[in-house]
């Protein structure tokens, strides 16, 4: 990450663009492309600077940040005098996998552990305070200075697979209350990671997965009240509606948007002539690349204005749903590749590749869309005393609309099968493969994305 300061954005165009500025003052055509780029993004709603993307500190005494840190110390602590048991804890340790063959003694003394030691209790405890409250890992300072979130995020996704644990034995010892109250404070959980970098979204969007999946096992144990049910519905509705590929993206753009503050420094520092004898590449290709910066202005004008247009394509394309993008990002990434070095070697190589994003989150979608309708339908049958025959008996009363297949746009898939029902999204294959789940086939060929309730 760049430590060049930012400069006013309308001192940047003067400074890398080699069209020059008339006598009268007027713009020339060059800058007033770099200018309608910019607005482009400004009109989308896209921050262009550190300042603009993190507009404010949280208060320490206000920020769940500081509670979480204390809580990552705590859960090494407690790794450190339960080491024995820890290994055994699901989705935790590393001895669990196959938690039907774990003797029974031992699962005894992790169920004492996570439900009743005071040490965990506290941390729980500690957790449901956090996801109560606003947070904000770093500061506008942190990414001027280069800080990541890394050993945060690692942290918070250490958090979630306690949770996912702690409602697996609740869900197991009977008490589904218990268990979907849990899962509610992992939805929350997640909702803290509201740092607009990818890789923030990327593991925000890992823990809904966690969270949503849990929610499947822990309603298979038994019945939660409506209230919980209508909770948990409300959560998963306002994270699905969330625009997280348009949130991360935005952070990636503005810290390549800093890079472009000071080119020489730049060019000298991330991108020096050695940096690029020594990649990977052709000579022939190398030699190309090294001779496009002899002239260094001339450079930084073509490149800045290429990442703007192509940032600006992208961030279109996150305003509409993956089933509407899946082809103009395949043909975007096409695009960005074939273009001339001359003018896009820094897009090629700097541009958030936005397609796993996008991917990842419509699965996610699908997930929450399934878990969504799923616990409908168990408010359905509180109601009325079974399961409807067709989705749209759930609307109106219980949810105001049905989500969409994020794959198709359409309703999802929805069966009665015995006292129970299964819901899926066609998943990426966008075909009905007859609600075979990943699991079924291994995560081989085509599968649906599936939600199956026996009861």
């Amino acid at each position: 990450m760049s430590k060049c300061p930012m400069i006013g954005l309308y001192s940047l165009f003067l400074v890398i663009v080699t069209f020059s500025v008339a006598d009268s003052g007027e713009l020339s055509m060059g800058e007033i492309t770099l200018d309608a780029e910019l607005q482009k993004l400004k009109q989308a709603g896209i921050p262009t600077t550190i300042e603009e993307l993190i507009p404010y500190k949280l208060p320490d005494e206000e920020n769940a940040a500081v509670i979480y840190r204390e809580i990552f110390k705590m859960k090494n602590s407690l790794y450190e005098k339960y080491k024995e048991e820890w290994d055994w804890i699901p989705y935790v340790g590393t001895k669990w996998w196959d938690w039907d063959k774990v003797p029974y003694e031992m699962k005894k003394r992790i169920a004492d552990l996570l439900l009743n030691n005071d040490e965990f209790i506290s941390l729980f405890k500690l957790l449901e305070k956090a996801t109560s409250m606003k947070c904000q890992f770093l500061n506008r300072e942190d990414y001027k200075n280069s800080k990541t979130i890394l050993s945060d995020l690692s942290g918070i996704r250490s958090c979630a697979n306690l949770l996912a644990s702690k409602a697996k034995i609740e869900a197991e010892n009977g008490e589904v209350e218990k268990a979907l109250h849990t899962c509610l404070i992992g939805l929350k959980l997640a909702k803290s990671l509201n740092d607009p970098f990818a890789v923030s979204q990327l593991t925000r969007i890992s823990i809904n997965g966690i969270v949503a999946r849990e929610i499947e096992k822990v309603l298979q144990k038994g019945e939660g009240n409506v209230n919980l049910y209508q909770s948990l519905i409300r959560e998963i509705e306002s994270e699905r509606e969330n625009n997280l590929t348009a949130y991360g993206l935005r952070g990636e753009i503005v810290i390549h948007l800093s890079y472009f503050s000071d080119q020489n420094k730049y060019i000298e520092k991330v991108i020096p002539k050695e940096s690029i004898e020594q990649l990977s590449l052709p000579e022939t290709e190398k030699e190309e690349i090294i001779k496009i910066y002899k002239d260094p202005e001339e450079f930084w004008g073509k490149q800045y204005l290429t990442y703007l247009q192509t940032a600006s394509e992208i961030i279109s394309l996150t305003k509409k749903p993956y089933w509407e993008v899946r082809e103009p990002m395949k043909k975007l990434a096409d695009k960005i590749q074939k273009l001339p070095k001359e003018e896009a070697l820094m897009t090629q190589w700097l541009i958030p590749v936005p397609s796993p994003l996008f991917l990842r989150k419509a699965r996610l979608d699908a997930t929450l869309g399934n878990a969504e309708l799923a616990l409908a339908l168990k408010i359905y049958k509180a109601k009325n005393g079974g399961y409807p025959d067709r989705l749209t008996q759930i609307v109106q009363d219980i949810l105001k609309e049905l989500p969409k297949d994020p794959f198709t746009g359409e309703d999802y898939v929805y069966h009665r099968v015995g006292y129970g029902f299964v819901i899926y999204s066609l998943g990426d294959n966008a075909k009905d493969d007859g609600g075979i789940s990943a699991v079924e086939k291994r995560w081989q060929g085509d599968f649906d994305i599936v939600w199956k309730c026996e009861k």
